[in-house]
């Protein structure tokens, strides 16, 4: 048996028909939503590193049965955090312990022990020098810097 998508077939346009009211997007919300990794920045793609961390990414997730767990929703983002149950590793971690990714700043109570463990995991990539680590510390993100032009 091939697989599904490598199977294909072609339709004749004129033996088509709308679909029935009922399994219409204005009744059925879409099942695939824009999402990010929850707890972590990564680069933006056209960064130094962000294509590491794209490449990295699509190595842990790709062609993998994953699970996904919905840790926020805020003004249509969504936040996920991915693990591969086969292998128990957590996506934002492996990014952060090669140094493809920073821990966010988050205090809330609940997160204390994932937020310690990415932390953890990213003082292991600075000691290390692993990634955007390579040439010592890094400065926190502009946002996190004070505006001395007020």
């Amino acid at each position: 048996s091939l697989p599904f998508s490598l199977q294909t077939d072609v339709v004749d346009p004129r033996t088509l028909r709308p679909l029935p009211v009922e399994f219409t997007v204005a009744r059925i919300p879409a099942q695939a939503v824009l999402s990010t990794l929850a707890f972590v920045k990564v680069p933006e793609l056209t960064a130094e590193f962000g294509e590491d961390a794209a490449y990295m990414l699509r190595d842990l997730v790709w062609g993998k049965t994953m699970m996904a767990n919905i840790e926020s929703r805020n003004n249509g983002e969504v936040q996920v955090s991915l693990g591969d149950p086969g292998t128990n590793v957590l996506v934002a971690s492996a990014l952060v312990e090669a140094g493809l990714a920073r821990p966010e700043k988050r205090r809330e109570k609940y997160l204390e022990s994932i937020m310690r463990k990415l932390n953890q995991h990213a003082e292991k990539a600075r000691a290390a020098r692993r990634g955007m680590w390579r040439y010592g510390d890094i400065p926190d993100d502009e946002e996190d810097e004070p505006d001395f032009r007020k």
